[in-house]
């Protein structure tokens, strides 16, 4: 390419450098382009750092509140298109709440399954499977149950894009 002026050649050198963040008078690194947020590091309550989820994710909260005499067994989950920001505990004491939080991969939606076994010292008291699904702006609790004798109330929160539930167990 032939720049005609010593004009043209300075604006065209100068608009070229700010785009890649150089000084052109000086050829020295100018104050360098922010950084792209991901997430942002958190503390959970039990003092581990967890991962925040950046705005633009869809994300499910979850609190499962255990509000019988029996210990929640955590049986087995997943995090379908997603990931665990604060994963679930193997139990959940009687009288105490849980909080688990997933995020989605890179895609607008989510899914969370949680599954318990509820045990005391009188015996096998039941089962729970929590679900929330938090796809294309739509969240749902299709797929939660409890075993007969066992109540399971979901408390819709929030919706999407950061869909929030309480799930009392009881």
């Amino acid at each position: 390419m032939k720049i005609r002026s010593a004009i043209s050649a300075g604006i065209l050198t100068a608009t070229a450098a700010a785009a890649i963040g150089v000084s052109a008078a000086t050829g020295a690194s100018a104050t360098p382009p922010p950084a792209i947020p991901v997430g942002s590091l958190c503390i959970t309550p039990d003092g581990s750092l967890c991962l925040q989820p950046a705005p633009a994710e869809a994300t499910i909260t979850t609190v499962v509140t255990n509000n019988t005499d029996a210990t929640m067994y955590f049986t087995g989950g997943h995090a379908p298109d997603g990931h665990w920001v604060d994963g679930p505990s193997h139990t959940i004491a009687p009288h105490t709440s849980q909080t688990v939080r997933v995020a989605s991969d890179a895609g607008p939606g989510v899914g969370v399954y949680l599954d318990y076994h509820l045990s005391a010292w009188w015996g096998n008291v039941g089962d729970v499977t929590i679900a929330v699904n938090n796809y294309h702006a739509q969240t749902n609790t299709d797929g939660s149950a409890a075993s007969p004798g066992v109540r399971l109330d979901p408390h819709f929160v929030h919706g999407s894009p950061d869909a929030r539930y309480i799930f009392t167990v009881s």
